[in-house]
């Protein structure tokens, strides 16, 4: 494993390190199985916005995983 080292931005910080676990989180998702999340951005059925605030942010896929039957994982 990799260690990961912090700058020292706390008097904590300045000695801590971590493992990364990058040997047992180097997980991508297969892309044939994901979908695209749909937002709504507040809007209702006839496109008019109802709830205030909403909308933008980061994309965010779906993983469709089908291991003995079907299960949803989701994949920020």
């Amino acid at each position: 494993m990799g260690i990961k080292s912090f700058r020292p931005l706390t008097p904590t910080l300045r000695f801590t390190a971590l493992d990364d676990f990058s040997d047992i989180t180097n997980w991508e998702p297969e892309w044939s199985l994901t979908e695209p999340y749909k937002k709504t951005g507040g809007r209702n059925n006839y496109g008019r916005v109802t709830a205030r605030h909403r909308g933008g942010g980061i994309s965010n896929v779906i993983g469709l995983l089908i291991l003995k039957g079907t299960s949803l994982e989701y994949q920020p």
